[in-house]
């Protein structure tokens, strides 16, 4: 089988010709690209609803200043997170969720990697939601009918129709819609500058929600892309360019897109941009923009979620899956599903930063994870020291986010640096452990 494509039809048969996703193995040398390029690629998927909404957010309840402030301290933090998790995946070239794999035991990683696949899958839902009523808000537009349902349903099945591509589809989408999405939102950003004025837009207020709970709300809703980062950057040329991938995605890009997005929120004192370009007299342009960037960002949700069930399930069909998986999405969409996945988002931005913090410990100061060859034949079924420092640091997220604990007063990095602590002293332990064994033998 070559290493640029596989002729598909149920598992390498059939005449439809798809690129090697490598979701058992590591990413071959011929298929690298730059982190520059990696970078750009998780730029265009941070242009998004969920971006907009959340630094909307930011600036209206947090006050403009403390907003821009918060998306700042968010994108240094992500960026950092970033450039360590974009490493492990270049030196390991392989999907996060094979990494977890050698990090929390071949079985005690199917916890973990379910949670990650229902955060992609729900969020795959819930934009198969807003798409629908995007696309059906745009046909209406332009003269046109149709039920919002259908075009959950149509909307996921395109979606899906471009996951089958994996890396290269996020390629080649990122690489034809960011300078439109980037122009669409200086545009959006001046236009408002020049109807609400610039210092009414500087010196609002907001509802003073303060800078923790402000802060926390975006690490949560940009952490998965922390978490899952080796997906994108196993393809990256080498771990330098994993670094530089995280570092220009999320320290420099996510900041500049939230900050155009609070300006033009605060401007309209609204938290949704279709509102807000719709305000403006575009409302047919705003919903065409919004559902091209709803669909490219659920090209990776959908891409996520088959690349964790692939992991543990390496028999599965791509075709079958991916069809499947869109067509359940888009249904799922159209019955509002959102509603049932919200809680579980609260509960996945203390979740998940643990599992990025254990993953990169683990393979920055294990040898036997230097490198992807040696395989999975001496991983134990589960490996406790990582599974009970997750457990550990998300119960302490948990009680952060209800208040009853309070360290940093972002629930979030509480319970990252609770696994850091907590995980790092083991790993520790076990390298001591593993000097005097080793000084025992001679």
């Amino acid at each position: 089988m070559s290493n640029e494509a596989t002729n598909v039809d149920g598992e390498g048969r059939g005449s439809l010709k798809l690129p090697d996703e490598f979701t058992g193995s590591a990413v071959p040398d011929s298929r690298t690209v730059s982190g520059v390029r990696i970078g750009f690629v998780l730029i265009g998927m941070g242009i998004n609803f969920t971006g907009f909404a959340l630094a909307a957010d930011a600036a209206i309840s947090g006050g403009f200043v403390r907003g821009i402030a918060a998306c700042v301290v968010a994108g240094l933090v992500l960026g950092v997170g970033g450039a360590i998790t974009g490493y492990v995946g270049a030196k390991l070239r392989l999907s996060a969720f094979m990494i977890l794999r050698r990090v929390f035991g071949t079985s005690g990683a199917g916890v973990v990697n379910l949670l990650l696949m229902l955060l992609a899958f729900g969020f795959f839902c819930v934009l198969s939601s807003m798409l629908g009523g995007t696309l059906a808000g745009f046909l209406a537009a332009v003269g046109m009918q149709m039920p919002q349902w259908a075009c959950s349903l149509g909307g996921a099945v395109l979606v899906a129709a471009a996951t089958l591509y994996g890396f290269v589809a996020l390629q080649k989408i990122t690489f034809f819609l960011l300078p439109l999405l980037t122009l669409g939102l200086v545009w959006l950003a001046t236009v408002s500058v020049q109807h609400a004025g610039a210092v009414a837009i500087m010196s609002y207020a907001g509802h003073g929600r303060s800078f923790g709970i402000v802060l926390s709300a975006l690490l949560g809703g940009f952490i998965g892309f922390v978490v899952v980062f080796p997906n994108l950057t196993r393809y990256a040329c080498t771990p330098r360019d994993g670094v530089v991938a995280g570092l220009i995605g999320m320290a420099v890009g996510f900041p500049v897109i939230l900050i155009l997005a609070a300006i033009s929120a605060v401007a309209a004192g609204k938290k949704d941009v279709v509102a807000v370009v719709g305000g403006l007299g575009f409302g047919a342009f705003a919903l065409a923009l919004a559902a091209i960037s709803i669909w490219k960002t659920n090209v990776l949700n959908l891409y996520t979620t088959y690349l964790g069930v692939a992991a543990m399930r390496s028999s599965v069909s791509r075709v079958w899956l991916i069809s499947a998986a869109g067509v359940a999405g888009g249904l799922l969409g159209a019955i509002n599903v959102d509603t049932y996945f919200l809680p579980f988002l609260l509960f996945f931005a203390v979740a998940a930063p643990p599992i990025a913090v254990i993953y990169s410990i683990d393979c920055l100061t294990r040898g036997q994870l230097a490198t992807a060859e040696q395989g999975e034949e001496s991983v134990p079924a589960y490996q406790w020291g990582a599974l009970g420092s997750w457990i550990v640091a998300a119960t302490v997220g948990g009680l952060a986010l209800a208040g009853i604990l309070r360290l940093t007063g972002v629930p979030s990095l509480d319970s990252a640096l609770t696994a850091g602590v907590v995980f790092g002293a083991a790993a520790f332990l076990r390298g001591q452990s593993a000097k005097l064994a080793s000084s025992g033998q001679h």
